[in-house]
């Protein structure tokens, strides 16, 4: 499988931080795959992120100016005023969106900026993945906190994502994978129903997209 991160949120980051940011923390650090391409904007990134053993795989790939640790944007770790930029890759409507936020406000230096990026729903990946777990409504009450927030938004716009499978079993193979399960033979129906005609594809090419919001207080 491959995931086009340089075409969608590295360069999102390239379009937020043209120029380093200081001290950038990332909620929702996962694996580190984003990571270490914030790391090229920072002078030191904190990655935060509930999953003890997606921080193990984090550390194998980030370089020296990355701290990680368990941890979320509801109490992120450090004072008033003490980071130069916020990022929630994809991990906002995991968490009180309305608390992260005003967490995240709380730490920047004066007027420093909050990037959101999350997943949009009803794209062919999304529903792949819904089939497993539909997160739509939480995308819709994190996108309301942003709206209730307060918070300027000075830029905003949506990225078209390709996931690239060697064929269908591989993408189903990795669907299933993501949240430890075994295929099933209903949900894998409900899988092949979505993808249609291109169920033979090879490569099968899927679809994504994410939203961004660029905030500021």
């Amino acid at each position: 499988m491959h995931r086009d991160i340089e075409n969608n949120e590295a360069g999102i980051f390239n379009r937020c931080f043209g120029s380093r940011a200081g001290r950038i923390v990332e909620i929702g650090c996962g694996n580190g795959r984003l990571t270490c391409h914030l790391e090229k904007h920072a002078e030191s990134v904190l990655g935060l992120d509930p999953c003890e053993a997606d921080l193990d795989q984090a550390r194998q790939c980030v370089g020296t100016a990355v701290q990680l640790a368990v941890g979320s944007g509801e109490a992120i770790p450090l004072e008033n005023g003490a980071c130069g930029a916020v990022v929630f890759t994809l991990s906002l409507h995991h968490q009180d969106s309305a608390r992260a936020l005003k967490e995240a406000a709380r730490t920047l230096n004066a007027k420093e900026r909050i990037l959101v990026i999350e997943p949009k729903a009803n794209t062919l990946g999304a529903n792949l993945f819904a089939v497993i777990d539909d997160e739509s409504h939480r995308y819709v009450i994190a996108e309301a906190a942003i709206q209730d927030s307060g918070l300027k938004v000075v830029d905003y716009g949506d990225v078209l994502i390709h996931w690239t499978f060697e064929d269908y079993n591989e993408m189903v193979e990795y669907i299933f994978g993501y949240y430890g399960l075994n295929p099933d033979p209903e949900r894998e129906s409900a899988m092949a129903a979505l993808t249609g005609a291109r169920k033979n594809d090879i490569p099968l090419i899927v679809e994504d997209e994410t939203r961004f919001w660029l905030l500021e207080p």
